[in-house]
């Protein structure tokens, strides 16, 4: 069952599984071995999505006779380099396929990985077919069918991959990001380097990271964007795409930027970076000055956010982060804006007055808490940051000094509603006890704000 229609340099073939392994496509598609490019995000599928598809395949299985269609399991997409089929979109299902093959039919298809994270998953998948732990009997994987989208040309086939699943839900945004630098990386050696620094160990908070970036360039007072509610997760992932694939550069020479500080002394100049990272807002290029951008912004968010002890960091903020800057009694949206806004300051400034920094900052972005009558929303965060500018001052200062002078003059009005222990809004602030003595004996309602910038004053 086979059917062939031909486009300038793309390909779409109707085939299945059994034809796609044994290579009886030669005439169309003119034999060629199933290869994962090193730049491909890792073979990921575990337990619970082996056993659904095993599920629904036992249940067609069981099910079908001779005039009915067969299992339709979507498109793969193949980018053909002379004898090679490079796998663009399909792997998991793919891999998923040729270890269930083995098992049933005892046919060994020779695909190469060279992801460590692909072969242990491979292994770990191994494993439960090979203990009996999935049953796999009575599955008849001839009756399985695909549409191969086959291209000469890399860029079509990304072209073809990006559009169909920017508004899908298969791949997450920084998947689709990360196909589109590493497919730009120049040398497959260099590709290698580059895949193996985005899948470092280290690197958790990929996710998490490239939603600050993108708030920190979309919430610009020079070229404003909202940024899509938490809820919307296939209007965040467009946001994703678009800033960071569409909007980003070609070229042979990219350009990094660097806040620099020149000191005048007498009969010479002495410089140095206020920051050991690229500004935050900079134009972006393709390829490894976008892959490096970003592992340098994740080894930060980890320093910050995740470690509790970096020889870089003051001790103090370690402290007062553990103790203050959480997502109870209702702040979790502000615990995200503080995060942000302290990865813009270090992105000018540098880590070396990050306390005095935070425990200012604290006091802005936490001021939402107890002006509004009652729990925070996530609406309320993005007319804040507009409202007060606090991302464009903060990026828009020279020096430590005048930062804090700016987070020193924000002015606010406390509303003393619903402040009881019991409500929500009280909690927050009987938890500031935990860290300022000032606030450990009682409710402060009265003065709220003159006693807190005392008890900031005196920590430092």
């Amino acid at each position: 069952m086979t059917k062939n229609q031909s486009y300038s340099r793309i390909s779409v073939v109707s085939c299945t599984i059994k034809q796609l392994f044994s290579g009886t496509l030669d005439s169309i598609i003119d034999k060629g071995e199933l290869n994962i490019p090193e730049y491909q995000r890792p073979y990921v599928w575990g337990k619970n999505e082996l056993k659904k598809l095993v599920s629904d395949l036992k249940h067609f299985s069981e099910n079908y006779n001779e005039s009915s269609p067969l299992y339709y399991l979507g498109s793969i997409i193949l980018h053909k380099q002379k004898k090679t089929l490079n796998i663009i979109d399909g792997q998991q299902r793919i891999t998923t396929l040729a270890l269930l093959e083995y098992f049933i039919n005892k046919r060994e298809y020779l695909i190469e990985y060279s992801s460590p994270k692909s072969i242990s998953q491979i292994q770990k998948n191994h494993h439960l077919l090979k203990e009996g732990e999935i049953e796999i009997s009575h599955l008849d994987l001839d009756l399985l069918n695909v549409t191969l989208v086959i291209t000469n040309s890399e860029d079509d086939a990304y072209t073809f991959f990006e559009t169909q699943n920017t508004g899908g839900k298969r791949l997450s945004g920084a998947d689709i990001v990360k196909a589109h630098h590493l497919r730009a990386v120049k040398g497959n050696g260099a590709i290698a380097i580059k895949a193996k620094q985005w899948e470092n160990e280290k690197i958790t908070s990929i996710n998490e990271v490239i939603g600050l970036l993108t708030k920190a360039r979309y919430w610009n007072i020079l070229n404003w964007e909202s940024y899509p509610s938490f809820r919307q997760k296939i209007a965040i992932k467009k946001v994703i795409v678009r800033d960071f694939t569409e909007n980003t550069f070609n070229t042979e020479s990219p350009i990094s930027f660097y806040q620099s500080e020149v000191l005048d002394d007498y009969y010479k100049s002495t410089s140095q970076n206020s920051s050991h990272l690229r500004a935050i807002r900079q134009p972006l290029y393709n390829g490894s000055h976008f892959i490096d951008y970003l592992t340098e912004y994740v080894g930060l968010y980890e320093e910050l956010f995740l470690d509790d002890n970096n020889y870089r960091i003051d001790n103090r903020f370690y402290e007062f982060r553990n103790e203050l800057i959480n997502g109870y009694n209702g702040t979790i949206f502000l615990k995200e804006l503080f995060q942000l806004v302290l990865i813009c300051y270090v992105s000018k400034f540098g880590l070396k007055n990050i306390f005095e920094f935070s425990l200012w900052a604290f006091r802005c972005v936490y001021a939402t808490r107890v002006v509004n009558r009652r729990t925070v929303r996530e609406d309320s965060i993005e007319k804040f940051v507009r409202e007060g500018y606090i991302i464009d001052k903060i990026l828009g200062c020279f020096t430590h000094s005048e930062v804090i002078s700016q987070l020193q003059s924000f002015k606010y009005n406390f509303n003393n509603e619903n402040c009881e222990e019991n409500r929500v809004k009280g909690r927050y602030i009987m938890s500031l006890g935990n860290y300022f003595p000032e606030f450990s004996k009682s409710m402060v309602i009265e003065k709220f704000d003159y006693k807190l910038k005392k008890a900031i004053n005196d920590k430092l």
